[in-house]
């Protein structure tokens, strides 16, 4: 299958699931996000889920992470032609809609990708290798090409990673961890 295809295949396998069903999956979620020790991260970069795309729920994965990380500071993508900017947020952060129907925050402090210790990036299946099928439009693979190898990068999805290898181009960025309803995956080859 081409990445298209398989893309196609689980946005609609995504798009199936029922209101109900994605709540547990969400909490299951959860509860496996918080068996993966992150440390002592300063910033996260993390996403406001889009709800026509039936994404995981970032706000209870976020909400955790203010609460087990009160440390670190949450950061929102902000998109600016064809690049990505990190913007620190905080209780009084004003978010807006932006040309793609995704809130970002409207003013802040732009946080360097260098500093950004976890990123969560949005997922819709990976393979056991880490590799990752988006939204394809490459947004963060451009941003995730200027962290450091110490960064660590998560992607949420309901379903098992797929044993046969997504097709990847060579700007394309792998994973460290698959976080599904039932276990973490740690990527094959990370």
């Amino acid at each position: 299958m081409t990445k298209n295809e398989i893309r196609q295949l689980y946005k609609e396998k995504r798009q199936n699931i029922p209101s109900k069903e994605k709540l547990r999956l969400d909490d299951l979620l959860l509860l496996q996000l918080q068996n993966l020790h992150l440390g002592d991260p300063q910033f996260i970069a993390t996403y406001w889920p889009l709800g026509k795309a039936n994404e995981p729920n970032m706000h209870i994965f976020n909400g955790y992470c203010r609460h087990a990380y009160p440390q670190a500071t949450l950061c929102f993508p902000v998109v600016s032609g064809d690049t990505m900017e990190m913007m620190a947020t905080n209780a009084d952060t004003v978010y807006h809609t932006n040309s793609f129907g995704i809130y970002e925050p409207k003013q802040g402090e732009r946080i360097s990708a260098a500093d950004i210790d976890i990123v969560f990036v949005p997922c819709i299946v990976c393979d056991m290798g880490g590799n990752r099928i988006g939204f394809g439009k490459g947004y963060y693979d451009r941003f995730l090409a200027h962290t450091t190898h110490n960064t660590v990068i998560i992607a949420f999805q309901y379903f098992e990673p797929l044993v046969n290898r997504i097709p990847v181009n060579d700007w394309d960025i792998a994973v460290d961890y698959i976080i599904t309803p039932t276990k973490i995956f740690t990527a094959q080859g990370n």
